[in-house]
């Protein structure tokens, strides 16, 4: 396992130098060397616990006498996971001492992830596939347990954890064709075998670059029920190399609380929809997931209407437009000071064919609703509008 001399010291809260680190760990009984900007450290198979950063930490900080382990791994989402038969249908407890499937819809992430966490990993010999399925293997990395993500819309429900009954081919990932026996453990579901459990999952149902919705698996495959099965298929994982010398049953949970923590903390690509839940003239917070990923998709509708816009406006001329504008606005202001129930917005000196106003005990929904009805186009909302509603503090 070679870890980036930088990322690791910074993860352990370590002064040392790259040498005197890698010295250290060699005293702690393991057997690791400088390589280049990494440390590169040989596992033996009993040391399962140590695979990851959590786990090197672990012994770092016990060697040092530091009270940080407990301090720095915890999780601001708190998931509550529970029995759906509609999603999973059956374990093999046997192999399988829990399964837990995270489903999250509507996920357009098309920003890749952050540069030291992708350089954590090309570091690591962990190729970068897409940012959904990088975030699990720096999961993975970080806290031992692998985690596997499908592309939700690709499964047919519900799954099961269990060995082949019949003998049957799957494509995995990397397109190749592996013939699977009896007794192999798989993950499927109503279609058939979908993924090598603890091993490698299938192509057809891989995260790609038109994945919306996903499936996060985490779970506990007991080293006795993968044994050999890595090199039977010529398939050895980082998912296997782990599951092989024993992960932490009791993580699973929390991999996937982190990884949604991950996700959250991420930067969006692009910007629009719902995905704000506040403005002000200073900033803008992201709304919660899934719609935070929510912009992206190219609104082709309103490029052809914005055309058909353009061409109605020039042969109408822009000078008739804005002439009839300015006389409709006048009419608009003149009449409405006679209603005592409307309030105009502001008082500008210099007006443009805008007025902003309210009716007193009338919602703005409401009367775009009834106005909309008798073919007054008006625009009612909050949210563009956040900052001027709390200037002249009205509620929406």
């Amino acid at each position: 396992m070679r870890i980036e001399y930088s990322y690791l010291k910074k993860f352990l809260v370590s002064h040392e130098s790259q040498n005197k680190l890698s010295a250290i760990f060699t005293d702690l009984g393991f057997e690791c060397e400088v390589d280049g900007n990494c440390i590169d450290f040989d596992l033996t198979p009993n040391r399962g616990d140590a695979f990851s950063l959590k786990g090197l930490a672990r012994d770092y900080w016990a060697f040092k006498n530091q009270d940080l382990y407990k301090k720095s791994f915890s999780s601001k989402n708190n998931l509550t996971f529970k029995r759906d038969l509609k999603v999973i249908k059956e374990i093999e407890t046997s192999a399988c001492k829990n399964y837990h499937l995270l489903l999250l819809d509507d996920v357009v992430l098309k920003e890749s992830l952050p540069k030291n966490i992708k350089s954590l990993l090309e570091s690591a010999g962990i190729p970068l596939i897409h940012p959904l399925v990088d975030l699990g293997n720096f999961v993975m990395l970080e806290q031992g347990t692998p985690l596997h993500v499908f592309d939700r819309e690709t499964l047919s429900l519900p799954i099961s954890v269990g060995f082949s009954v019949n003998k049957e081919s799957l494509e995995v990932l990397g397109n190749e064709v592996k013939e699977i026996t009896k007794d192999t453990l798989t993950i499927r579901d109503q279609s058939g075998a979908i993924a090598i459990a603890g091993i490698i999952g299938g192509a057809d149902t891989a995260v790609s670059n038109s994945t919306k919705s996903i499936a996060i698996e985490a779970a506990f495959f007991s080293p006795e029920s993968l044994m050999n099965k890595a090199r039977q298929y010529g398939l050895s994982t980082d998912a296997s190399t782990r599951f092989e010398r024993g992960v932490d049953p009791s993580i699973q949970a929390f991999a996937l609380e982190r990884y949604l923590d991950l996700l959250e903390e991420m930067e969006p690509i692009y910007f629009g929809g719902d995905m704000i839940s506040e403005v002000t003239y200073e900033d803008a917070k992201w709304n919660d997931l899934p719609y935070k990923f929510e912009a992206g998709t190219p609104n082709i509708v309103g490029a052809i209407a914005l055309g058909t816009a353009i061409d109605f406006i020039n042969d109408i001329g822009i000078n008739n437009i804005t002439s009839h504008s300015k006389d409709l606005t006048q009419y608009f202001l003149k009449e409405a000071k006679k209603v005592s129930k409307i309030k105009i917005i502001g008082e500008p000196k210099e007006r443009i064919s805008i007025v902003s106003f309210i009716i007193k005990g009338v919602h703005p929904h409401d009367l775009a609703l009834l106005l909309d009805g008798r073919g007054v186009a008006v625009r009612a909302g909050h949210h563009c509008a956040q900052p001027a509603m709390r200037h002249f503090d009205v509620d929406s």
